[in-house]
């Protein structure tokens, strides 16, 4: 379910306890005087209508529309209820929020989206969308106690010795200090003027046909590139040379997403074609190296959200990993609606 902080440890260990069947007991629905509940989570009841709405986000469920959904997507809907109650019965226990049924769920839309229309009538500043869908107020709903329950567990968790965090970011420094590979880059493309010094659609046109052809003889093994580059490197405006590194590739990516995107990809001896301000250019890329690793003095603020994040959701999978669970007869038997 997106959004959700639980992570691939929970997904293992709720999948584990799905194959070994230990924890999952059928029940007959006929002895039992609620109907429909698809199953029981350390003894709260799902109801069906909670399941589905999990389900219509699964990816597979619009292909078993009107027929009876398989093992392997119920599965999946359970591995994410199985997240969602155990959050919430710990934010319960900790004195977060109150119990409350999803059957109240509607009704607790229905006054949330009227608060919201007259906040923004009366010219109030509001966050998240004017009017939820029920599928966004469960999810923010959701959200919103797993935030508090950080908090709160926040509140009680020791000091963390540096230790532990110098050996954290060792694990994991590829995802946390690695830096930008120093990517250099050769361009190269055609004036768009005509003996005038005028510029036109026609003349831009014509620039990038003339470079398009450039490419295919380059790509074709007719014409090295920097054969080309240094017949025209004395011409203004037809070569230039940039240095992708850490220092500047976020300006990029964001200012000139099309040339970073391309220039990113190429490896050593590759070339490519780009397009800014309606003229096409060819790009090559001459020489990359890894850019080395930000220190962890540098990224010590970055690391410490990042080992808390894992401690909160090592907190979440214990709590669902855990979980009773009791499968009722209706869940063998239910169908995409």
């Amino acid at each position: 379910m997106k959004g959700k902080v639980a992570g691939s440890a929970i997904f293992i260990a709720v999948c584990v306890a799905l194959v070994l069947s230990v924890m999952f007991i059928r029940n007959d629905d006929a002895a039992n005087p609620r109907t429909g509940i698809v199953a029981y989570i350390n003894m709260e009841p799902v109801d069906k209508e909670e399941f589905l709405l999990l389900a219509m986000q699964t990816r597979g469920y619009r292909e078993e529309k009107g027929g009876k959904l398989s093992e392997s997507l119920k599965e999946q809907v359970m591995e994410s209820l199985i997240q969602v109650k155990t959050a919430e019965q710990e934010a319960i226990r900790q004195g977060i929020s109150e119990k409350g049924a999803y059957a109240s769920l509607s009704a607790e839309l229905e006054q949330e989206n009227k608060r919201r229309d007259e906040a923004v009538r009366s010219k109030q500043v509001i966050y998240g969308p004017r009017q939820f869908t029920l599928q966004s107020y469960y999810d923010y709903k959701h959200a919103r106690t797993l935030n508090q329950l950080k908090m709160v567990w926040k509140k009680k968790q020791p000091n963390v010795e540096d230790k532990a965090l110098r050996a954290y970011y060792e694990e994991n420094r590829n995802q946390l200090a690695k830096k930008h590979d120093i990517i250099r880059i050769y361009k190269l493309t055609e004036l768009s003027m005509n003996k005038n010094g005028g510029s036109g659609e026609r003349e831009r046109n014509e620039a990038n046909g003339r470079i398009e052809a450039l490419l295919e003889q380059m790509q074709g093994g007719g014409i090295p590139f920097m054969k080309l580059y240094e017949s025209r490197k004395y011409k203004p405006g037809l070569t230039g040379v940039e240095v992708i590194k850490e220092d500047n590739y976020r300006d990029m990516a964001k200012y000139r997403s099309g040339f970073y995107e391309l220039a990113a990809r190429l490896q050593p001896g590759e070339s490519g074609m780009v397009e800014e301000n309606g003229i096409k250019a060819i790009l090559y890329c001459d020489a990359r190296t890894e850019g080395g690793y930000l220190s962890f003095d540098e990224v010590r603020e970055e690391v410490m959200l990042r080992y808390e994040d894992k401690s909160f959701g090592d907190y979440l999978e214990g709590l669902a990993s855990g979980a009773k669970i009791r499968l009722t007869e209706l869940y063998g038997t239910l169908q995409a609606e």
